[in-house]
Formats: structure tokens, C-alpha cells, sequence
């Protein structure tokens, strides 16, 4: 079933249901990208990029994490 858009043109459900994953998708990185600090950068492009180092160094010091409350618990229980 198409369904009338703006401006006069068409678009079937299933590429409205695409559309509204989309803009969920890009919602959910727009508040992580936030979350991670200040907006770097001249461009968007350059600012995802630089959301995507920051989020690289957070993965990294979060595996770190688990692997130290993981030895600290091997010691209490194994030790």
C-alpha cells in the first residue's frame, strides 16, 4: 500500500517503517555522541568520526574494567 508524502510523492509502508529505524537509530547515536562530551569538529562527518574514537576508548576502558572486578572476584572465591 503507498501512502501520499509531502510534496506529492509516494512511499510504500515498508519504507516508512525503514525510515522511522532510521531516524530511531540516529536519535540513539545523536544522545550517545553527547554523552561522550563536547562536539568536535568543523563538519558532522568529522564529528562522527571523532564519536567514534571516543566511543572505541570507553569500549576499551570498560573491557578493562570487567577484566579487573573479574581477577578481584577470582581472588576472593579461588584464591
Amino acid at each position: 500500500m503507498l501512502m501520499k508524502q509531502k510534496f506529492g510523492t509516494y512511499k510504500s509502508k515498508r519504507e516508512e517503517e525503514l525510515g522511522e529505524e532510521l531516524r530511531c537509530e540516529s536519535t540513539a547515536w545523536r544522545i550517545w555522541a553527547k554523552a561522550l562530551g563536547e562536539k568536535s569538529g568543523e563538519t558532522d562527518k568529522e564529528s562522527d568520526k571523532i564519536a567514534m574514537v571516543r566511543t572505541i576508548i570507553v569500549g576499551v576502558n570498560f573491557i578493562t574494567c570487567l577484566f579487573i572486578v573479574s581477577n578481584i572476584i577470582r581472588g576472593w572465591f579461588f584464591g
